[in-house]
């Protein structure tokens, strides 16, 4: 059986030895994500939203604080956590 993004993610993050906290962070901000767009009620909100009430909006701001604690996961991840995870982002990731 074919693995799922996720799993794979999970099994790189266990086999590279990423710290935990890492993992935490990516982990439980997509699964966030995820119980967001599950609320019917959120996920319409987020559909009507004016960009003029974008920086106002409390659910927006929700998904603002997640993106941001996964984007803190993934600069651990390749940039911290692990120096060749870190090298092959740098050589062919940067540029």
């Amino acid at each position: 059986m074919q693995k799922t993004p996720l799993e794979i993610l999970a099994t790189v993050l266990l086999e590279r030895g990423i710290k935990p906290e890492t993992s935490v962070k990516l982990f439980s901000s997509y699964n966030a994500f995820l119980a967001l767009l599950d609320d019917e009620e959120k996920r319409n909100r987020l559909k009507k939203l004016h960009l003029d009430e974008v920086s106002t909006d409390a659910v927006f701001g929700e998904v603002r604080k997640m993106s941001k604690i996964f984007q803190d996961g993934l600069t651990a991840l390749f940039f911290y956590d692990d120096e060749k995870l870190r090298d092959l982002t740098i050589f062919y990731g940067v540029f």
